[in-house]
């Protein structure tokens, strides 16, 4: 009993950690874990669905009563993401060198050759889905990279969601570190 009280505590404890998640290979914050995030393709790939936002003349986000003097991607602005303009090819050649870094991290984390080749196969089916969606629509997807703009670091796709009105950023979870705030 007592190790189940024990757990309780654990457990209660932990609804009030946030998770951050920083760029492996950058460390910059690109997002957390307050907003409604999807795990897709295996796991490898987040989904998290931002919102758009007001924002005052502060550039903080509207209050009730503020003069909202913007609208804003909630992720984008919290985590001050950059827009990074990309057509389908460039950012498939941005791939090849970022993926090898994650690959190397995997490896420093004793990942087995399973586990990097599900990674591996993630990547390719989540990339021949942009690529889908670019073929119809050169702006199904806008990019995003995280505020240090360091070379071979994640680049953030981002769409408008299966409603067309969700901005939905995804990551590949393994190019992540958690940190627990």
């Amino acid at each position: 009993d007592l190790l189940r009280v024990l757990d309780n505590t654990t457990h209660h404890h932990h609804t009030f950690t946030m998770i951050i998640y920083e760029d492996a290979l950058s460390g910059d914050e690109v997002c957390s874990d307050v907003y409604k995030t999807k795990e897709l393709f295996n796991g490898h790939v987040l989904a998290v669905e931002s919102q758009m936002v007001g924002i005052n003349e502060e550039g903080d986000i509207a209050q009730e009563g503020d003069d909202v003097t913007a609208e804003v991607n909630q992720i984008v602005h919290a985590h001050n993401l950059t827009p990074f303009p990309l057509k389908f090819k460039e950012w498939q050649s941005t791939l090849k060198p970022f993926l090898g870094a994650v690959i190397k991290k995997l490896d420093e984390e004793g990942k087995d050759e399973e586990y990097k080749n599900s990674f591996k196969k993630a990547v390719m089916a989540f990339v021949g889905d942009v690529k889908a969606k670019m073929k119809k629509d050169k702006e199904a997807f806008e990019f995003f990279r995280g505020p240090k703009l360091a070379d071979n670091a994640l680049v953030i796709p981002m769409d408008w969601g299966e409603d067309e009105s969700t901005p939905t950023l995804y990551y590949f979870k393994d190019a992540l570190n958690i940190v627990k705030c």
